[in-house]
C-alpha cells in the first residue's frame, strides 16, 4: 500500500506538476498528501535528497515529520515518518541533533628518561684518563745488620693512569671490558728516623710506573635513558717500567704484580655512535706479609660504538 501511494504521488509529481505549474511559495509548503506520502514545494528553501522537515499548521503547531525521497525543480516526494500532514501546511527544516563531542583524554607524553637504554651487542672501544689515590703500608728498616731501627711507613699519594679499552657485550646484562695502558703508584711518608732512607732524608718516597693489562666482568644492573649503570670485578697484570724509591726496604721490590679489583661505573650515551665511560675501581695488591698496598682509581673518557 505504501509503495502504491509513493508511486502514485511520484507520477503526479513528475506529470501533473508540468501541466499545472504554480508559482513557488516563498516558504515551503505541502501541496498534496496521499497515504503516508506527500508532495512538497520548497519555495525559497532548497530541497535535497534525505532532508528531513517538520510540517507546521496555521497556528504554528508542529504536526508532522517528513523525509524527502525524490527531488525535481525544488519540488519533492516525501515519506511521512510521524504525525499528521495536511495540504497547505508550511515547512521548517528539522533541527539537527548535535552529538556530544567525545571527551578527549590527555595522554601524557612519554618520558624518554624512564625508558631503559637499549644495550647494543656490538663491541665498543675508547680511552680513559684516571687518577689513582694510592696507599702502601710496610715495615721499613735501616741498612744496619742486624737491624737497629724499624718503623711502619704509610706512604700515600696520587698517580695518573692512561688506558685504552675494548668492551665485549655478551648478553644484555653481562659483558667484558679489557683495558691496557700506563698505570702506576706514587706515595710519600714523613719518616720518624732518617736511617730508613738511603739518602738520610726525612721523607720516604716511592714512584712506580707500570704497563698494565686488565680484564673485568661487568653486570648492567640499572638501565635508563641515556645511561647504563654497572658493577664489575676483575684482575690486572702489571709489569714495572720504572721503580724509584729511597727506602732501603724497597730496593728488592718485584717487577711484577697482579692486583684484583672491584668497580662501579656508567656508560652515558652522548650520540648514536659515542658514549662517556665513567668508573671507580678499588684495587688490592697481594704484596706479602707486613706489606699492604691499595689504590682507588677514578676515571672518565670517551668511547665509540661499532655500527
Amino acid at each position: 500500500m505504501k509503495k502504491a501511494n509513493l508511486l502514485l504521488l511520484t507520477a503526479l509529481f513528475f506529470s501533473g506538476s508540468q501541466l499545472q505549474a504554480q508559482p513557488a511559495p516563498i516558504k515551503g509548503q505541502v501541496e498534496r498528501v496521499q497515504g503516508n506520502s506527500a508532495i512538497i514545494n520548497g519555495g525559497s528553501q532548497p530541497l535535497h535528497m534525505d532532508d528531513e522537515w517538520l510540517t507546521v499548521n496555521s497556528d504554528g503547531k508542529k504536526t508532522g515529520w517528513i523525509k524527502i525521497q525524490q527531488v525535481k525543480n525544488n519540488r519533492a516526494v516525501a515519506i511521512i515518518l510521524k504525525g499528521s500532514v495536511t495540504v497547505g501546511e508550511s515547512l521548517i527544516r528539522k533541527p539537527e541533533i548535535k552529538k556530544p563531542k567525545p571527551v578527549e583524554v590527555a595522554v601524557p607524553a612519554e618520558d624518554d628518561s624512564e625508558k631503559p637504554e637499549k644495550i647494543s651487542r656490538k663491541p665498543r672501544v675508547g680511552v680513559v684518563l684516571g687518577y689513582g689515590i694510592d696507599s702502601i703500608s710496610l715495615v721499613a728498616a735501616d741498612s744496619v745488620t742486624p737491624t737497629q731501627h724499624s718503623e711502619t711507613a704509610n706512604l700515600s699519594g696520587g698517580s695518573i693512569k692512561v688506558k685504552g679499552f675494548y668492551d665485549w657485550p655478551v648478553w644484555d646484562s653481562l659483558g667484558f671490558r679489557f683495558l691496557s695502558g700506563i698505570d702506576g703508584f706514587n706515595g710519600n711518608y714523613s719518616a720518624q728516623s732518617t736511617s730508613i732512607n738511603k739518602d738520610s732524608s726525612k721523607t720516604s718516597s716511592l714512584s712506580i710506573s707500570t704497563l698494565s693489562f686488565d680484564g673485568e666482568l661487568m653486570w648492567n644492573f640499572y638501565r635508563t635513558s641515556p645511561a647504563v649503570f654497572w658493577l664489575g670485578g676483575g684482575a690486572s697484570i702489571q709489569y714495572a717500567l720504572s721503580n724509584t724509591s729511597n727506602l732501603y726496604s724497597l730496593q728488592s721490590a718485584s717487577a711484577f704484580s697482579a692486583p684484583i679489583f672491584v668497580g662501579v661505573g656508567a656508560n652515558i650515551k652522548m650520540t648514536n655512535t659515542s658514549f662517556l665511560p665513567l668508573f671507580m675501581h678499588f684495587n688490592y695488591f697481594f704484596a706479602g706479609s707486613g706489606f699492604t698496598q691499595t689504590s682507588i682509581t677514578l676515571a672518565a673518557g670517551w668511547g665509540w660504538n661499532f655500527n
